[in-house]
Order: structure tokens, then C-alpha cells, then sequence
């Protein structure tokens, strides 16, 4: 079920929100453990829903300048037959993004910031994935009426991130660490 409502408030101002609730029969989901040989295991859910609200507005500073952000507040909760009710794992409750957008006629650039709440990495919700934030900037160029070349650098500080983890065989928590500074380079044709 979702419920929303979105529209020009002002002529530099765009508002969106919703409201949503999602409930699932029979979900087999990911409980955080991890068989012997080494892939995660599944249980099915008795019951399990998400619930919560998201906003995204966009708001013209300048002509040619745009700021840009979005927030989803969640609640996801499961109930097995092994672990009780408890929140989803892998599911952070909190994400934002925010950008600052310069557009010209033929080229962009902008500059992103992007949070992600801790989650939890096994059932029992003992374990979790500290938050993450990071920094990225992407341009693109209009070479032709077909031809377009795209930068984007992501997590620009270098900072530290783990965007996953899970539980090693000595109940040790294990992260998947995000990439530090990279960026990519694209060319597109379009027809």
C-alpha cells in the first residue's frame, strides 16, 4: 500500500512524499548465517513487513543551479519460527542523498552526499554494519545530439565504509569494506 502526494509547491520548488507499507506471505529471507560451505542460509518468514515515508524535493537556486535531496524512514521487521520478531537484516532504516547540480546545455556537474543508517547483519540482531557516508561527484558532456562521455568519482575523502558484513565462523563480525577513491568513465551512444 502507498500512499503520496508530489507537485510544483513553488515555481523553484518540487515536493514529493509518501507514505508506503509492504507486508510479505510465505518471504524467505536471509537470516545471517552462513552453511558449511560458506553460502548464506534462507528460513521463511511467518511474517515479515516495511513500513515508512520518503520525501524528495528539488529546489532551484539559480537558473542553472539545482539542490536536490531525498530521506526514507523505515521500520522492516520478520518473524521466523527460529528467531522470533526482529528487525531485517541488511535493511537500514535511514537513507539520504543530497546534490548540488549545475546545469549547463550541453554538460552537468554535480556533487553527492550519500548516508546509509547501520543494519543489522544476522537474526538475532546482536551483529550490525556501523553507517555509512560518503562524498562522490559526477559530470557529463554532451560531445553530440547522440554522443554523450560521463565521470563520476565516488567517495571522494577516502573515508572507511562498510557497506555489508556477516558473521565468520568464530562469531566474529566480517565486513565488506566499500572501495576507497575510484571513479569510472563512460561513453554513450544513443539512437
Amino acid at each position: 500500500l502507498e500512499l503520496g502526494i508530489e507537485g510544483n509547491v513553488t515555481d523553484k520548488l518540487y515536493v514529493g512524499a509518501n507514505l508506503f507499507y509492504m507486508w510479505f506471505n510465505n518471504e524467505l529471507v536471509l537470516n545471517g548465517e552462513y552453511g558449511m560451505n560458506g553460502l548464506p542460509c534462507h528460513e521463511n518468514a511467518l511474517k515479515s513487513y516495511r513500513t515508512g515515508a520518503e520525501i524528495v524535493s528539488k529546489y532551484s537556486l539559480f537558473k542553472k543551479l539545482e539542490l536536490s535531496a531525498n530521506l526514507s524512514l523505515s521500520k522492516n521487521k520478520v518473524k521466523t519460527k527460529t528467531f522470533g520478531f526482529k528487525n531485517h537484516i541488511l535493511s537500514p532504516q535511514t537513507t539520504a542523498n543530497v546534490d548540488i547540480i549545475w546545469n549547463d546545455s550541453n554538460w552537468n556537474i554535480g556533487i553527492n552526499a550519500n548516508y546509509h543508517s547501520s543494519m543489522y547483519v544476522d537474526m538475532l540482531n546482536d551483529y550490525s554494519v556501523p553507517y555509512f557516508f560518503t562524498i562522490n561527484c559526477y559530470s557529463t558532456i554532451n560531445l553530440s545530439d547522440n554522443i554523450e562521455l560521463g565521470l563520476r568519482l565516488n567517495n571522494i575523502t577516502s573515508r572507511v565504509n562498510y557497506n555489508t558484513g556477516m558473521i565468520g565462523a568464530n562469531n566474529e563480525m566480517l565486513y565488506i569494506q566499500n572501495a576507497p577513491i575510484n571513479f569510472n568513465i563512460s561513453l554513450k551512444y544513443m539512437f
